[in-house]
């Protein structure tokens, strides 16, 4: 997956942090291309196994089939490049969850937020789905959202709530992650300076590493059945 620096994201982010008296908020709304980049090619290997591809079922559909793995490696790849120091190569398709509608995912995000933030949120959430809307066409979006087990920013102590959702649009081969989770103030976490300005956190893709779906279809198809 590839970062998108889209300039009209980031104020809408920064805008959702807020200071929540003995915690503090932290979002993330960004977007990704689907496009395979070099650091994708052990997760893509990974999800050949017989572990994966005996699933019947999964929130993506039959794991058998080539288009649920790369929905699943879509949103692993995703937690990936957002969270560069941990690795959620290891992520079971049952960590995910297909929501209902995307309405239904906006409602959700807007009940939570509504509750934390108040007024605020009131003020901003129109122009924050409207931003999302222009980027990502919503009606045409899959939604799915992530459930945290262990070992990532979002079971870590001092994380006292948080959601994840991806707004998947498979015309456009783009996905919108949009994350909010609440950080005690007394946790190690609350004093990374990284926590609202991730952009540091992430390396970026050298585009010579990257290949289209195509080839990497291809590339697979000559070394195992899909």
């Amino acid at each position: 997956m590839k970062f998108l620096d889209l300039p009209q994201l980031s104020p809408l982010q920064h805008a959702l942090n807020h200071d929540l008296g003995e915690s503090i908020l932290v979002s993330r709304i960004e977007a990704y291309s689907c496009k395979r980049a070099g650091s994708d090619k052990k997760l893509a290997r990974s999800l050949e196994s017989d572990a994966f591809r005996a699933l019947a079922t999964s929130p993506f559909g039959p794991m058998t089939e080539s288009a649920s793995r790369k929905t699943l490696l879509y949103l692993v790849s995703t937690l990936n490049a957002a969270y560069v120091d941990y690795d959620f190569t290891n992520t079971s398709p049952e960590q995910f969850r297909k929501e209902h509608s995307t309405q239904l995912a906006i409602n959700s995000i807007d009940s939570t937020l509504s509750g934390v933030l108040g007024p605020s949120y009131a003020a901003l959430r129109e122009r924050i789905w409207a931003t999302i809307e222009l980027e990502m066409q919503l009606p045409k979006c899959t939604v799915y959202s992530y459930v945290p087990e262990t070992d990532d920013p979002f079971t870590e102590d001092g994380t006292l709530w948080s959601f994840n959702f991806f707004f998947y649009n498979k015309t456009l081969k783009r996905l919108l992650y949009f994350s909010c989770r609440a950080i005690s103030k007394t946790s190690a976490q609350a004093n990374d300076p990284r926590m609202f300005d991730p952009s540091d956190e992430r390396v970026a893709e050298d585009s010579s590493d990257e290949e289209s779906w195509g080839a990497y279809d291809q590339d697979v198809a000559n070394n195992m059945e899909w």
